[in-house]
């Protein structure tokens, strides 16, 4: 029999030729009949027989598990062809003919098993990677079904019960291990491994929380720490949970635990991820540079894996947003045009693969986005049509691939975005509402995500900002409540800074309402919360300064409207000298100088505010509107010079 694979771990080819024997004597099927595609030629003369007291073969529900993994869904959406679909068809028909009981069950059960293995193994033969993936997964599930109790869990796993049958396990480990007293850690933590690999298989799908993910890789990594892929998995899951402390440590054993020049690539960019949260950009910028140098050999000297070029695709993008959240747009722009190269290249070689085609989604928006801060608006909208097009195709096609549906989620959001610049409010209030509908749905779907969470809390507060613009403040309130109610779950941990920083950015927003509400008292206490959040995690602090001055110009305190407001001034002069070309920061500085400007006595006049304005003009920053700021300000400098100049006592008027 002719082998395929590396390492020792080969992988078998079905025989084709089935007995007339096989419909009739199933009490064990050899391997004359059907072989599993997973294994060594040891597996030749294996009899895969009935296990007592179950009506099913532990070869059926193998099949069955290896069918319906996402991996193998994942590849067939990478190389469906006219065949492929064919076989798909006809695996769904044998399917319901069984569930509706018709014909010999056993006769129908074999010949279901036998079109499900030859769909994956017509699938591996075109694609050595998913052959690996998909032979490693199974040998965890042959595993599984060795006992009546495993295979009986793995029974109610192909019916859709993953969490039930992941409970089974779990619980049959659990007796295991007591069992094995006297066996090493070792053997528990490669039991524990393969169920975390099931499990991390159903999260995917959207049946199983992350929590549950992530108790069962802790565990592993008790009894068995170091495992790089352990670590890898755990960093992405407790990024996903929200659970930060958690995050840095498990980045931490992946860099003491990297072997391989892609580990390392791996750990760095994970410590950048980190980093960026926590707000250190430049630490974080050279974690990602050094991540990608290593991603860019690895992509030379592989110039056909599709896994190292997406890799360098991940690096390039990581470098773009770095640029964007430091206000290089030329260096953003270069970085996002290489990495929806890479993103179309990696499509065009392989047609229908999602991972592919999502990376082009992700390439472009991040060019809309760089479109948007050079005030490209028709740029940006082309940018998003497209890529709203692809995310709503790959959505469609795979329902439960929830990745796939964050991807559409955040192009909602972004073009939300773009229709409130466009001054579009009703297309603004559709696509915030079409994000919180998918957002709330993946929140269900995986209780206990701060990732998910956070989406709700995003999309609320849009929306709420939306019914502020269209004059609903009772629609506005309700959405910023209910938004607020997570992010204050969300910041229980004060070392989350991120999650600070929405905690301030929707007590603003509250602020705000109170305000237009004339509730002055409830507009202090939550800018008050707002500031004192904002000084904490340093996000935001001139505005929220600005905040409280605004409110303390409302209640007449002037004195304490100058002192926030000369505050802020000070955060927004620095910023602008180190952000000169930034017209957003500019244009800030403007308004900080105005807001001084308007109290006699703060240092600042008008003639202040008309050089920032002037400025900006010079450089181009000045659109329609904003040339009318600078003619009302000439005019109070005007005003403010005459002003100065008059006489204020009988005295000084003799002396002229």
């Amino acid at each position: 029999m002719r082998l395929f694979g590396r390492g020792g771990a080969a992988v078998m080819a079905l025989l084709v030729a089935v007995p007339a024997s096989a419909a009739t004597d199933l009490r064990c099927i050899t391997v004359s009949d059907v072989v599993i595609l997973a294994g060594s030629e040891a597996m030749a003369n294996k009899r895969l027989c009935k296990s007592p007291g179950s009506a099913r073969y532990d070869v059926v529900e193998v099949a069955a598990a290896v069918y319906g993994a996402a991996t193998t869904q994942a590849a067939f959406e990478k190389f469906a062809n006219p065949d492929l679909l064919t076989q798909r068809e006809n695996i769904d028909t044998l399917r319901a003919q069984m569930l509706a009981g018709r014909g010999e069950a056993e006769a129908s059960q074999l010949t279901l098993l036998l079109a499900q293995q030859k769909f994956v193994t017509d699938l591996a033969a075109k694609d050595r990677a998913y052959a690996g993936a998909i032979a490693q997964f199974r040998n965890s599930v042959v595993d599984i079904a060795g006992t009546p109790e495993g295979l009986a869990a793995l029974a109610q796993y192909n019916a859709g019960d993953e969490a039930g049958a992941l409970d089974i396990l779990d619980r049959l480990r659990a007796a295991n291990d007591l069992a094995r007293k006297m066996q090493s850690n070792l053997a528990s933590a490669v039991e524990g491994r393969r169920i975390a690999g099931l499990a991390l298989d159903a999260q995917r799908k959207g049946k199983v929380a992350t929590a549950a993910v992530i108790a069962r890789y802790e565990d592993v990594t008790r009894v068995d720490p170091g495992l790089f892929d352990d670590w890898e998995a755990l960093f992405s899951l407790y990024v996903a949970a929200g659970r930060l402390p958690e995050a840095a440590r498990a980045n931490e054993n992946e860099r003491k635990l990297a072997r391989s020049d892609r580990d390392r690539s791996v750990a760095l960019s994970d410590r950048g991820a980190i980093l960026r949260i926590r707000r250190d950009l430049n630490s974080a910028a050279e974690a990602y540079s050094e991540s990608l140098a290593i991603r860019r050999k690895l992509a030379v000297v592989s110039p056909g894996d599709f896994a190292a070029q997406r890799d360098l695709w991940v690096g390039v993008q990581n470098i773009g947003f770095g640029y964007l959240i430091n206000d290089d747009l030329g260096g953003s722009q270069k970085a996002f045009d290489e990495s929806l190269a890479i993103a179309r290249k990696l499509a065009a070689a392989d047609p229908g693969n999602a991972k592919a085609e999502s990376a082009v989604v992700w390439s472009l928006l991040s060019t809309g986005q760089v479109r948007i801060e050079q005030n490209d608006l028709a740029g940006a909208d082309n940018a998003y049509a497209e890529s709203l097009a692809i995310a709503r195709k790959l959505a469609a096609a795979d329902p439960g691939n929830l990745n796939l549906q964050t991807d559409l989620l955040i192009g909602l959001e972004l073009v939300g975005h773009l229709r409130i610049k466009q001054n579009d409010l009703i297309g603004a209030d559709k696509s915030y509402g079409e994000e919180l509908a998918i957002a709330r749905k993946l929140a269900a779907a995986d209780s206990g995500s701060a990732a998910a969470e956070s989406d709700v809390f995003w999309s609320l507060a849009f929306i709420g900002d939306v019914r502020i613009k269209q004059g609903d403040l009772i629609g506005a309130d309700k959405a910023y409540g209910e938004s607020l109610a997570i992010a204050r779950k969300l910041a229980a941990d004060p070392d989350d800074l991120e999650a600070q920083a929405q905690l301030a950015e929707i007590l603003e927003r509250v602020g705000d309402v109170r305000i237009k509400q004339n509730d002055l008292a409830g507009a202090g206490v939550a800018y008050g919360e707002e500031l004192a959040i904002a000084r904490l995690c340093n996000c935001g602090l001139a505005g929220s300064l600005e905040k409280i001055g605004d409110l303390r110009m409302v209640q007449h305190d002037v004195e304490a409207a100058s002192k926030a407001y000369g505050e802020s001034l000070t955060i927004r002069r620095k910023v602008a000298t180190q952000h000169p070309d930034n017209a957003e920061v500019q244009y800030e500085l403007a308004i900080s100088l105005a807001k001084l400007a308007q109290i006699a006595n703060s240092g600042i006049h008008w003639r202040d505010v008309v050089a920032q304005w002037e400025a900006m003009a010079v450089k181009g920053f000045l659109g329609p509107a904003d040339r009318s700021g600078l003619e009302s300000a000439r005019e109070k400098a005007a005003i403010e010079t005459t002003r100065l100049a008059r006489p204020t006592s009988k005295n000084d008027r003799s002396k002229q």
